[in-house]
């Protein structure tokens, strides 16, 4: 729930020794790399080193196209055995030989298998003639076609067949074609030819490969065929054999290949002179001592560390979350990483969506479904938004108590505080008040990360700020004393906790330049700074309202899923009585659907509550991720 400090360690080494430095300490360490130029500045002589950041790019493609083809995970393996490039060119050529020439041999027999399977289709519908096919395809006076069309077209042949100069023979019939062949003098062919193709005639052009009766060459080409196959299964047993006896090789030489592969990438951001490379790493406060001891110990090196409030470069964010906080990373990836010197907000963030889910979906049932199913899911698959759903779950069961629902039934257990639909307003209210209460806390975690940045007129003067607590804080105690108490609020109480938080609000960018030593500052004129700022808290004002009735929707959605229930439990009645088929297939389907729609919608609608209303108003998110340089081992 924290984010883990950092420390640059900066490593200057000759240029020669660059690969086995970073190969032998960086490589499998749990480092960032920084860009060493933006962190040395301008210096004379320093220039980038990107040049050999993609001498092994081609390599890197082409152990992946060999993985393809023998079936391999691209993984790293630290146990296998280390190749040269000599030796991993000279296996890469041998396997991209060995598969090129079978795979193309394959090929084309399955090609050639393709084309006989196609043929045996045509002879099919050629029925069991009796005639030769090389004495059809060689009449010397007349011309022969084979082919298809539909039946309604057939219909209409038919009707005029004996006035033109052609014979038609079915064949074979189904549901929309009628296939057969029809025979047509030289001298006329093609006036026959355009009327079958007016009649949409679709030509079968038969292979040469075909002699003899259509039952003989059917039985030809399925022996070819069956050759073909056993080839096919011989070539097949070939690759396996293969595959068998060079795996092991095959995956030592992926990982040598991947080991170069990410020390070249770390050619990118570091930076050289003529003799030296600079390196600069970012790494964490608590391993930094044993990185450190670790390249102090080799001569050839030079190792400076430094602390992030000395460096001009931002330091990467790392997250420490709790269990049940890190399947929120999904969703606070959406809006951003938080900046280093920022609160980590995935806590709150999983707490509050959790509390806002659980009372939009209230139900003590589908709840437990939510929370176990989504655990199982999590612990197998490790799916982040099945872990979401199973803290979401829990929070549901619980609000399920408070409203007594059980599958949407309310007679099964009494609630525990209010049924929504006999105490819709107490739940509407209860919703704002809820809101209210997040409101407030986002303020509190926009003080805290402001402070922590040093901005401190936003701590104070923000509409987020100290002002802005006061003043929305005091409006929330005012209407809880004038409605819920029944006191009577002075005026001028009220009109000091309202006007004068406002008035600083309004002036906050004047007051900024008091913490720069500047003094109070209005720009180039006061009338145009009352004015954009008069806009400006109009905005605020409206802001603080509609952010709160916002919140309304928590009653709402309780009250949309309690009406969803109900429905479904009349269209059960509907289906037959208690324990009919019919009752019980709608109690399960209606409770499915209703899991499914709600759990998808209400996240949605708590995702908005969580980045409108709740961290727009103290997350910034303009950090950079901790990417870790060390290599992926299996």
């Amino acid at each position: 729930m924290a984010i883990e400090k950092m420390e640059l360690v900066n490593i200057i080494a000759p240029i020669k020794n660059y690969d086995e430095i970073v190969d032998k300490y960086i490589i499998e360490s749990d480092v960032h790399i920084e860009n060493a130029s933006e962190v040395l500045g301008n210096i004379n002589g320093l220039e980038s080193f990107e040049k050999g950041s993609d001498i092994y790019d081609g390599l890197y493609k082409k152990t992946l196209e060999m993985c393809e083809i023998m079936r391999l995970d691209a993984v790293y393996r630290e146990e296998s055995a280390k190749y040269s490039q000599d030796e991993i060119l000279a296996f890469l050529s041998a396997t991209e030989k060995f598969y090129g020439d079978n795979r193309k041999k394959y090929n084309e027999i399955t090609d050639i298998i393709g084309s006989n399977n196609i043929l045996i289709d045509q002879l099919a519908h050629m029925g069991n003639a009796t005639y030769k096919l090389e004495e059809l395809f060689n009449f010397k006076f007349m011309r022969f076609r084979f082919g298809r069309m539909k039946r309604n077209s057939y219909g209409k042949l038919i009707t005029f067949l004996d006035d033109i100069n052609a014979l038609f023979f079915v064949s074979t019939e189904e549901k929309d074609y009628v296939y057969g062949m029809y025979l047509t003098p030289h001298s006329c062919h093609e006036e026959v030819d355009n009327i079958f193709a007016s009649l949409n005639f679709e030509r079968i052009r038969v292979s040469d490969k075909a002699f003899g009766t259509p039952r003989e060459a059917i039985k030809r080409v399925s022996d070819e065929n069956a050759q073909l196959a056993e080839e096919l299964k011989s070539l097949e047993e070939k690759l396996n054999e293969y595959r068998g006896n060079n795996s092991e090789k095959a995956k030592a030489v992926i990982s040598s290949v991947m080991r170069k592969y990410a020390v070249s990438k770390t050619r990118l951001k570091a930076a050289r002179t003529k003799k030296m490379f600079i390196m600069s790493d970012w790494v964490p406060e608590s391993e930094s001592g044993k990185f450190s001891d670790g390249l102090n110990k080799d001569e050839n090196l030079i190792v400076r560390t430094a602390k992030p409030e000395n460096v001009s470069v931002r330091p990467p964010t790392r997250l420490k979350q709790c269990f049940f906080a890190k399947p929120f990373d999904m969703f606070l990836s959406m809006y951003g990483t938080p900046s280093y010197n920022e609160i980590d907000p995935t806590a709150f963030m999983a707490i509050t969506f959790s509390i806002i889910f659980g009372m939009m979906y209230g139900d003590v049932g589908q709840g437990l479904v939510l929370a176990i199913g989504g655990f199982i899911i999590y612990r197998l698959k490790h799916v982040a938004i099945a872990g979401i759903m199973s803290l979401a779950g829990v929070f549901a069961t619980l609000f399920g108590f408070m409203f007594g629902s059980v599958f949407g039934n309310e007679g099964l257990i009494r609630h525990l505080w209010i049924s929504p639909m006999e105490d819709a307003a107490t739940l509407l209210a209860s919703a704002v008040s809820v809101g209210a209460v997040f409101v407030l806390l986002a303020m509190i975690m926009n003080i805290v990360n402001s402070v922590k940045k040093k901005k401190y007129a936003d701590a104070l003067f923000s509409q987020n700020g100290l002002a802005g607590i006061v003043f929305y804080g005091g409006i929330i105690a005012v209407v809880i004393a004038k409605l819920l108490l029944k006191k009577n609020v002075p005026f001028a109480l009220t009109a000091a906790i309202t006007v004068c938080p406002l008035l600083i609000i309004f002036l906050k960018e004047a007051l900024e330049g008091v913490f720069e030593g500047k003094g109070i500052s209005f720009g180039e004129s006061i009338a145009e700074y009352c004015m954009v700022n008069g806009f400006e808290m109009f905005d605020v004002l409206l802001s603080y309202v509609t952010n709160t009735i916002s919140y309304i929707r928590l009653g709402a959605f309780a009250l949309v899923h309690a009406g969803m229930m109900m429905v479904v439990y009349q269209l059960a009645v509907m289906g037959g009585p208690p324990g009919s088929f019919g009752n019980t297939f709608i109690l399960i389907f209606g409770n499915i659907f209703v899991m499914a729609m709600e759990a998808f919608v209400v996240s949605i609608q708590v995702l908005r509550l969580e980045f409108y209303e709740m961290m727009g108003r103290y997350y910034d998110g303009s950090g950079k991720p901790f990417e870790s340089v060390r290599i992926n081992k299996k």
